[in-house]
């Protein structure tokens, strides 16, 4: 999912940034209604200095009655793993890098929150078993639009960020190209997933470096402190 090129001007920026963070917020899955207020994720400024971001950084809060509307294979649609959910919340953060021209910064963070703990470990592993099982799918969130995406995951290693966690590689192809670092991070009931990601703008497909697994990691520790 998403976006820069080497020569852009202040005005081109600014709609891309509201698309991008669009984008980014449009795949949380949609579960029951929860109220979202900005206390529930990690400040700009936060997110901002973990990514060493430059200039002004937005950030965008999602609605979690967005529907997906479909995956390529259909099992590998990305709420699935977390379905049983009964809330769910999303917060996409968008802006410039230090020493960055040719790609931006993007993080995704999503918030699930369970009946039970039990029901919330029973996620993890179906999240587990999805990541195994869909190493590259399309998904789809809007009718005769842009909005498809081909995702390529690979699983990590498991980082120690809450009670329990999974983590993977993951890259985007779409509106442009992303490579990003994915860390689900589990606490009792509450899942939030981490998602740090470099984009390139549509005119620019060659693949950015992704952040590194600190960045993750930081970022991962911040959302889960702050989710309720």
């Amino acid at each position: 999912m998403v976006l820069t090129t080497p020569l852009r001007s202040a005005g081109w920026r600014v709609p891309l940034a509201v698309a991008l963070a669009s984008c980014l917020i449009l795949v949380a899955p949609p579960t029951a209604r929860a109220d979202i207020t900005r206390t529930d994720f990690p400040t700009v400024a936060q997110v901002k200095s973990s990514m060493k971001g430059a200039g002004k950084w937005r950030r965008g809060l999602g609605d979690p009655d967005f529907a997906h509307l479909g995956a390529r294979p259909a099992a590998c649609r990305s709420d699935l793993p977390f379905a049983a959910a009964v809330e769910s919340r999303s917060a996409g953060y968008f802006g410039s890098l230090v020493g960055s021209r040719k790609y931006d910064g993007q993080v995704q963070v999503n918030v699930y929150r369970f009946a039970s703990k039990r029901s919330a470990v029973e996620a993890m592993a179906a999240l587990e078993v999805f990541l195994g099982d869909c190493r590259v799918s399309d998904e789809w969130v809007c009718q005769d639009c842009d909005g498809i995406w081909t995702y390529a995951r690979r699983p990590a290693a498991p980082r120690q960020v809450g009670r329990q966690s999974l983590a993977w590689n993951q890259q985007t192809l779409g509106m442009g190209r992303g490579n990003a670092r994915v860390i689900a991070a589990r606490s009792s009931r509450l899942i939030v997933v981490a998602t740090a990601s470099h984009q390139t703008a549509p005119e620019s497909m060659k693949k950015p470096p992704k952040p590194t697994w600190k960045t993750t990691i930081a970022i991962a520790r911040k959302a889960l402190a702050r989710a309720r």
